[in-house]
């Protein structure tokens, strides 16, 4: 297992009551099983455990120690999923009560926006910014690259 650290520049600041973060510290995960298959996974643990009892460093032991040596050499193509953030927003916190504790932008925000605040109307937000990921690109790159994946382990292409 190869662990990159990277410092990743955000589109535009995150606010938090913990301060404001201009960039994004990333740890890509590389690991090569014996018969030299590579793959690649990311960690989005924090850097400090402050907002969450999560952060890199930890994150880092576990996975060396424990996730990655139980995966090696099994075949794991049946559990890549793609994760949506605005349904998991409706199954965990259909009324948005975590949300609105934390961040304080989507307070007016009707519950059932909540989720997707970006479609709220401009003069309405209150300061609440557009998204810094298109979602619907993402879900459909992540898709063809799944779909890559399966097909080069499966050998099937």
């Amino acid at each position: 297992m190869t662990a990159h650290r990277l410092s990743l520049p955000l589109v535009r600041p995150f606010r938090t009551s913990f301060g404001t973060e201009y960039d994004k510290d990333v740890i890509l995960i590389e690991v090569t099983n014996d018969s030299g298959a590579t793959g690649w996974g990311e960690c989005v643990a924090a850097p400090d455990p402050l907002y969450s009892h999560e952060f890199n460093d930890a994150a880092l032991l576990v996975l060396g120690d424990h996730l990655v040596p139980r995966v090696l050499d099994r075949d794991l193509t049946a559990a890549l999923r793609i994760y949506d953030p605005v349904k998991q927003q409706f199954d965990h916190d259909p009324t948005g009560e975590f949300v609105r504790r934390w961040v304080p932008e989507p307070r007016d925000v009707p519950d059932s926006l909540l989720a997707t605040p970006w479609l709220v109307a401009a003069d309405e937000r209150h300061d609440y910014p557009d998204p810094i990921v298109d979602h619907a690109a993402a879900v459909a790159r992540a898709k063809r690259r799944i779909g890559a994946v399966r097909t080069q382990i499966r050998g099937d292409g």
